[in-house]
């Protein structure tokens, strides 16, 4: 094959100059390589198809064995009661007197509540982070923007002729 890689124009005469040979490869070689479509063959997608559906059979068998593995585990610390494995935290009246019975926390109630907590702040910080760069972008590109002119009120109330004709756009 033959690339034209430039069309240089003299007094107006055109004159090709053909592409070095490591250049006629290189454009060979990426054409090949890169925008050649891909030929599957029907035993090769059956094959990908068959793979994606066991990783994907794979990913939610996963999902539900967590989820009964966590449905498991709370149960069994609450049926084990709360005086083996519970966080005593102390408790205090209005009067700042202490209370002769403590707080009784799951340890596994904790834990969900103080990773949701985190997540949530987590959030907030972001959704904050991105409004403030947001707010920067908006301020820096404002100032950049065509300044435009206030119309007066004679040609706000003038009207604007109508043509039925739909390949033709007026402007006024």
């Amino acid at each position: 094959m033959n690339y034209v890689c430039a069309t240089i124009s003299y007094e107006e005469k055109k004159t090709d100059s053909l592409c070095y040979q490591d250049e006629t490869d290189f454009w060979n070689k990426l054409l090949e390589r890169y925008l050649k479509p891909i030929q599957d063959d029907k035993a090769h997608l059956d094959e990908v198809t068959r793979e994606l559906k066991s990783l994907r059979n794979k990913a939610v068998f996963l999902y539900f064995i967590i989820n009964v593995l966590w449905v498991v585990a709370t149960f069994f610390l609450q049926a084990i009661g709360g005086d083996v494995l519970s966080i005593e935290i102390p408790k205090y009246y209005p009067n700042n007197t202490l209370a002769p019975d403590p707080m009784k926390v799951e340890p596994l109630s904790l834990m969900f509540l103080l990773s949701f907590a985190v997540l949530l702040i987590v959030q907030f910080l972001a959704m904050l982070y991105h409004r403030v760069y947001t707010l920067i972008h908006v301020v820096s590109y404002r100032g950049t923007e065509k300044n435009y002119k206030e119309k007066n009120e004679a040609s706000k109330l003038s009207l604007v002729p109508f043509s039925h004709d739909s390949t033709k756009l007026t402007v006024l």
